[in-house]
C-alpha cells in the first residue's frame, strides 16, 4: 500500500502502485478495489490527491486519472501540455502531487515541476525546468521532485535529488537552495526525498544519507535552515522516506529500519522498528488523516493508529488474521483477513500471517495456537516471530483454529482469543455421491455387460442357423431334382441318338460338377478363382444341354489378386443360370451371348453378369412359373449369403439388377452387378 488520501465524505481512498486503488468505507473499514484505465500501459501509481472539483485524482508516470463514481472507474483527465511532454520524453514520470487550496495543482516529476492554474474556463498548465548551475561545468538538467509541499504562508516547496527549491508568493519563481550549501554547513544528506511543517513555523527536510533538519520558512537563505545534531545515545536516522506531522506538531517519519517520532519540543527521537511489530522493510507511506489518526502503507497491508496511543498505557490487544495462504495448487490463493476459510479441492492447506492491534504492542506479546477437529484438539503451539502458523496436507473435514496472545509475563487474555473456523472439502471422487454412483454405475455395467453377451451368443448362434440355412438352401437351389432329371434325361437322348462320345463327356463333366457341389457343402468360403471354373464347367454342361444355343464371354482382371479373393461356394451359378432359362433360351435367333466380367479397384471387387436376352418384363410374361420363381429364389439366396458374411469377410457389399435396352428403347438383356469391399 502507498498513499491515503482522506476524503470529504465517509470515504479514503488507499493507493496500491497498482492499476487499481481502493475505496475504504470509515466506519466499517470495509475496501473497494476500483481498476484503473490504464493510459498507454501505465504505472507507477503513488500519488494522488482531492481535485477541485472534489473528485480524487491518482498519478501514473503517464498522467491524471480521475475517479468517476458513478461508474466505479477512473480514467485520464487529460493535459495536453503534460501529454505532448510525455509523447517526446517517456522518462517523465509523476513522483508526487499537491492540490494546493484548489487553485494550482503542482506535479512533481522525474524531469520538471508542472504547474495546473484552476480558472473557470479550464485548466491552464505550465511547465518549470530546472538546472543546476556549477562554476566551471554546463548546467546539469535537476531531476526527481520526490515531494510537493506548501507552508502556510502560501509557498510551494519540493525536494529533488540535489536541491530543495521555494517558489514565490506568485509561485511563478523558484529560490534554489543546492546540495553544495547543505554540505557547506555540514548536513549529510546526499538525495532529498520528503518534507513536511509542523506549527512552530519549521519546514523539516528527510532523504538519503545521515541526519535531518528544518528550514525555518519565516527566514530567507540557507542559514535559515537547521540540521538535527543527534548526540551519542540518540538513533541514527538514514534514508528517510517519508515524514509527516501530527496535530501536537510532533514530526513522524519512516527510515531505514521502521518509524520514528520526533518531539517537537524536546527534539528528542522515538524508533518503532520489528521489535514493535512492525515489517521489517516495505513501509512505503506515512499520512496524517482526519480525527488525528495516521496511516502506515506498508508492503503487505496497513496500519491504523493514533500516535498518542504509542505514549499511552498498554491496552487489550486485538489478535486477526493479516493474510490467509491457501496451498495445494502451483501459486498459493492468497485472501486479506478472514475467520471463514473454505478450502477446495486440490488446497488441502493453509497458511496463516497473524497481526496484533496495536502494532507496537506485537513484539511484547506472546502467541500460542492450538488445532481442533471433530472435538479433538491438539496442545497449544507457540507462533514464532514472523507470526506465521501453517497447516499442511489436511483431511477433509472441519477445524477450529484457536490462537491466544499473552504479555511478557505470559498473562494470557481470555477475551482476546481469536478463533478461525476451516473447512475442507473432499474432492469429487470422495465424496459418497461419486462412491454411490460409482457402485450404480460398475452394477449396471456389469449388467449390461452379461445382457449384451447374452444378445451377442443368442445372435451368433442365429447367425450360424441362419448361415447354415442359406447353404442348404443354395445346394437345393444348385443340384435339384428338375436340373438332374433334365441332365439325365440328355444322355439318354445322346445315347439314342448313337452320340455315345457327346454322352460320355457330358456325363464326365456332371459328375464332376455333382462331386465339386458335395465338396463345396462343407465349407463356407473358396477361393473366386474356384467359383470362377465352376461356373465354366456348369456352362459347357448347358451348351451341351442346348447343342450350342448361346455363347460365353469371359473377362478376368490381370492382377493376381483376385485369385485370393474368397466367395461363398456356388454363389455365382444363380445368376447365370437365370440368364440362360429366362433371358436366352425364350429368344429367337442365334445372337444369344452372356458375359461375365470381374474388375479390381482399390479394393473393390467387381462382378458384372450381362446377357442379351428378352429382359426380365418379357420373361416374366412368358412364363410365370414356379420354375422362374424357384431361380429368382435361388438369386436371393446368394445375395442373401454375400450379406451374411459382410461384416466378417466382406464389407459395403451392394447388389443392382439393370434392365438394358437397344436404341430404339426395346429390351435387349438384362446386367446383374455385384460389388464388394474384400478384406486382405
Amino acid at each position: 500500500m502507498y498513499h491515503l488520501v482522506a476524503g470529504r465524505g465517509e470515504e479514503d481512498y488507499l493507493i496500491t502502485n497498482q492499476p487499481y486503488f481502493f475505496k475504504r468505507h470509515r466506519k466499517t473499514s470495509r475496501l473497494e478495489r476500483v481498476n484503473i484505465v490504464r493510459h498507454l500501459d501505465d504505472t507507477g501509481f503513488k500519488s494522488g490527491f482531492l481535485g477541485p472539483d472534489n473528485a480524487f485524482y491518482v498519478a501514473g508516470w503517464r498522467g491524471l486519472y480521475r475517479y468517476d463514481e458513478q461508474n466505479n472507474i477512473a480514467r485520464l483527465r487529460y493535459l495536453p501540455v503534460y501529454d505532448s511532454l510525455t509523447r517526446s520524453d517517456t522518462d517523465i514520470q509523476i513522483l508526487s502531487t499537491l492540490n494546493q487550496d484548489n487553485k494550482q495543482i503542482w506535479l512533481g516529476t522525474r524531469r520538471g515541476v508542472h504547474r495546473v492554474q484552476v480558472e473557470k474556463s479550464g485548466w491552464r498548465e505550465k511547465w518549470f525546468t530546472f538546472y543546476d548551475s556549477i562554476p566551471g561545468s554546463p548546467p546539469v538538467k535537476m531531476v526527481w521532485f520526490n515531494d510537493v509541499h506548501t507552508t502556510p504562508d502560501g509557498r510551494v516547496w519540493t525536494v529533488n535529488d540535489v536541491s530543495v527549491m521555494m517558489s514565490s508568493n506568485s509561485g511563478k519563481t523558484f529560490s534554489t537552495f543546492r546540495q553544495a550549501d547543505f554540505q557547506k554547513s555540514g548536513v549529510g544528506i546526499a538525495d532529498f526525498m520528503t518534507l513536511t511543517h509542523d506549527d512552530r513555523g519549521r519546514l523539516w527536510l528527510g532523504g538519503v544519507g545521515e541526519g535531518l533538519g528544518y528550514f525555518n520558512w519565516r527566514e530567507k537563505g540557507i542559514s535559515a535552515y537547521h540540521p538535527l545534531v543527534l548526540d551519542a545515545k540518540a538513533p541514527l536516522l538514514s534514508e528517510i522516506s517519508d515524514l509527516t506531522s501530527d496535530l501536537h506538531g510532533n514530526i513522524w517519519g519512516i527510515f531505514q529500519e521502521g518509524l520514528f517520532r520526533l518531539d517537537a519540543v524536546s527534539l528528542e527521537i522515538q524508533t518503532f522498528g520489528k521489535e514493535f511489530g512492525l515489517p521489517e522493510g516495505g513501509l512505503f507511506a506515512l499520512d496524517t488523516v482526519p480525527g488525528g489518526q495516521m496511516y502506515l502503507g506498508t508492503e503487505g497491508g496497513y496500519f491504523l493508529f493514533h500516535p498518542d496511543s504509542v505514549l499511552n498505557a498498554v491496552t487489550k490487544p486485538l489478535i486477526s488474521v493479516w493474510k490467509a495462504y491457501l496451498i495445494g495448487m502451483a501459486e498459493p490463493d492468497t485472501i486479506d483477513g478472514g475467520q471463514n476459510l473454505l478450502l477446495k479441492y486440490p488446497q488441502n492447506g493453509v497458511q496463516l500471517r497473524l497481526a496484533v492491534r496495536p502494532f507496537w504492542l506485537t513484539a511484547r506479546l506472546h502467541l500460542r495456537y492450538r488445532l481442533t477437529e471433530g472435538g479433538q484438539s491438539s496442545d497449544w503451539t507457540y507462533v514464532d516471530n514472523n507470526n506465521l502458523i501453517s497447516f499442511w496436507n489436511m483431511p477433509p473435514g472441519n477445524y477450529r483454529i484457536e490462537v491466544q496472545v499473552a504479555d511478557a509475563l505470559g498473562n494470557y487474555w481470555p477475551e482476546s482469543t481469536l478463533e478461525v473456523k476451516m473447512e475442507v472439502l473432499a474432492a469429487w471422487w470422495q465424496t459418497w455421491w461419486f462412491r454411490g454412483a460409482m457402485l450404480l454405475l460398475s452394477v449396471g455395467g456389469l449388467l449390461g455387460y452379461l445382457y449384451r453377451r447374452q444378445r451377442a451368443i443368442q445372435a451368433e448362434l442365429k447367425y450360424k442357423k441362419r448361415l447354415t440355412e442359406l447353404e442348404l438352401a443354395s445346394l437345393r437351389a444348385q443340384i435339384n431334382p428338375h436340373f438332374i432329371f433334365n441332365s439325365l434325361n440328355t444322355v439318354k437322348w445322346q445315347v439314342i441318338n448313337g452320340d455315345r462320345q457327346t454322352a460320355e463327356a457330358y456325363l464326365d463333366l456332371f459328375s464332376t460338377l455333382v462331386r465339386r457341389v458335395l465338396d463345396y457343402s462343407t465349407q463356407s468360403l473358396i477361393s473366386l478363382e474356384d467359383e470362377v471354373d465352376f461356373l465354366l464347367q456348369y456352362v459347357e454342361m448347358e451348351q451341351i444341354r442346348f447343342k450350342d444355343a448361346f455363347a460365353f464371354q469371359l473377362e478376368l482382371p490381370d492382377e493376381a489378386d483376385w485369385t485370393m479373393i474368397e466367395v461363398p461356394p456356388l454363389v455365382l451359378q444363380p445368376y447365370v443360370e437365370n440368364a440362360i432359362r429366362h433371358g436366352l433360351l425364350p429368344k429367337a435367333g442365334k445372337d444369344k451371348m452372356i458375359w461375365l466380367k470381374i474388375v479390381l479397384e482399390e479394393r473393390y471387387c467387381h462382378i458384372s453378369i450381362r446377357d442379351n436376352g428378352i429382359g426380365r418384363a418379357a420373361a416374366q410374361a412368358a412364363r410365370g412359373s414356379v420354375d422362374l420363381l424357384r431361380t429368382s429364389r435361388g438369386m436371393q439366396i446368394s445375395s442373401d449369403r454375400f450379406m451374411g458374411l459382410s461384416t466378417t469377410i466382406f464389407s459395403d457389399f451392394r447388389f443392382q439388377v439393370n434392365d438394358l435396352q437397344d436404341e430404339t428403347g426395346r429390351p435387349s438383356g438384362t446386367e446383374i452387378h455385384l460389388s464388394f469391399q474384400y478384406l486382405g
